[in-house]
């Protein structure tokens, strides 16, 4: 029934959907992706191997849905979201049924 293997996320699909749910709330696109946010995510992607699209997303989702003072003055930089002391605040487990819920945002992802 196909290939059944978890593919993890690449650093420029992070940058995508990041820039989904801070267009959510924002309503303009995320801007300052480059090399110091690149190994940042590398960085992520590296303490967190198993991790998806649809797990990113729905991190990502979470954590700018947070209205934490400190967040919304800086509008929700990348950067502190890979922050090893937010990240686990907002982190999906692969098997949680929020994969679900990001149904929704992966289409509007992949049909940008």
């Amino acid at each position: 029934m196909g290939d059944q293997r978890v593919t993890t996320v690449s650093v420029q699909q992070m940058f995508e959907a990041f820039d989904v749910a801070w267009r959510a709330r924002y309503r303009v696109r995320y801007v300052g992706f480059g090399p110091k946010l690149g190994a940042r995510a590398k960085a992520l992607r590296a303490a967190w191997p198993e991790l998806t699209i649809a797990q990113f997303a729905e991190t990502a989702r979470r954590y700018l849905a947070d209205n934490d003072p400190y967040l919304v003055g800086r509008r929700h930089p990348f950067d502190l979201l890979c922050a090893a002391n937010r990240i686990n605040q907002y982190r999906v487990a692969a098997s949680s049924p929020a994969e679900d819920s990001t149904a929704a945002f992966l289409a509007a992802l992949e049909n940008r």
